[in-house]
């Protein structure tokens, strides 16, 4: 089976696809899964071997039957929550009459104290923030793009903010987080333009954490201004963002057969030929290298071995 794949920092496809044993057992909607899982639940600095993950995710799901997850999830033990919200925001093996994402993630975050969920460990809590975030943005989302949202009041928009900021603020900068605080500050502000920054409109800045208080008027915008910890992780994954679009190769194995994916541009070894910057390619290991060899001599003008790489520092 062969699968192409995205990347949601660079809001574009990135060329790159792979292949998977026949033996692995296929889902419908397993890519969905796996991209949300990929956007939700990993800080978005990881490399992403896109093929492992797709191995990893079918053989899970294998293991672990919703019907199972069910038994577990009436026991109020989070991980079986959290998988199931999982499968049901990527309709993949979803049992009939379960409960909306959003109700399945709210037992875990446990925001009005209702519930007594089992064995919630901080990585678990990050996660179900994360994907939370995802979930209460789309409708905003939605209803921007209808152009029936004229003020950020929206419940939903509120409430993306407030957990994408309560993920990072324990340890979870995944894409998803990062792409609702990229896709709010650039959506509708209060009386602004359609496109203009939030965070440098008056009423809106001071979720910057700019130190200055503001007068009247702000109303609940005010609350936002604790949302430091989203902003200032933002302003970090776009600086990077910016980077990765310039230099694709710098970032993903150039092996076809290989979907490893990564914002760390030190992570890969760079060609060590004289072939041009801006085809150089990037690999993570000597084996997709080889694998490659035969289509990337033709630009790189070394002896028609295997080429030496060097770190890309």
């Amino acid at each position: 089976m062969s699968f192409h794949f995205t990347h949601p920092a660079l809001g574009r496809d990135v060329l790159g696809h792979y292949e998977v044993p026949e033996s692995i057992p296929d889902y419908e909607n397993i890519d969905e899964y796996m991209t949300i899982r990929k956007e939700a639940f990993y800080p978005w600095r990881d490399p992403i071997d896109h093929r492992r993950l797709h191995i990893e995710c079918a053989q899970f799901i294998a293991r672990n039957p919703s019907s199972i997850l069910i038994e577990r999830a009436e026991q109020e033990d989070a991980e079986a929550i959290l998988e199931l919200a999982l499968r049901s925001t990527a309709e993949c093996e979803v049992p009939p009459g379960l409960e909306s994402p959003m109700e399945l993630l709210e037992r875990i975050i446990n925001r009005d104290g209702r519930y007594q969920p089992a064995n919630v460990t901080p990585i678990i809590h990050q996660r179900a923030l994360s994907l939370s975030a995802m979930l209460h943005y789309q409708p905003f989302a939605v209803r921007c793009a209808l152009e029936e949202v004229d003020r950020l009041d929206e419940k939903h928009a509120f409430r993306s903010i407030y957990d994408a900021n309560a993920a990072v603020e324990l340890g979870l900068c995944s894409n998803g987080v990062m792409k609702v605080a990229n896709e709010v500050l650039w959506t509708y502000a209060m009386g602004e333009e359609v496109g203009d920054d939030l965070r440098y409109c008056e009423r809106f800045r001071h979720c910057t954490g700019d130190a200055a208080e503001v007068g009247q008027g702000i109303g609940c915008y005010q609350r936002f201004k604790h949302c430091t910890a989203l902003w200032e992780a933002h302003e970090e994954y776009m600086r990077v963002a910016t980077h990765v679009e310039k230099s694709p190769n710098r970032y993903r194995c150039a092996s076809k057969n290989c979907g490893v994916f990564t914002m760390r541009a030190n992570t890969l070894k760079q060609c060590g030929g004289s072939c041009p910057p801006d085809v150089k390619p990037s690999y993570c290991s000597t084996t997709c290298q080889r694998e490659d060899w035969a289509q990337h001599k033709l630009l790189c003008q070394q002896r028609e071995d295997v080429p030496h790489t060097q770190r890309d520092c």
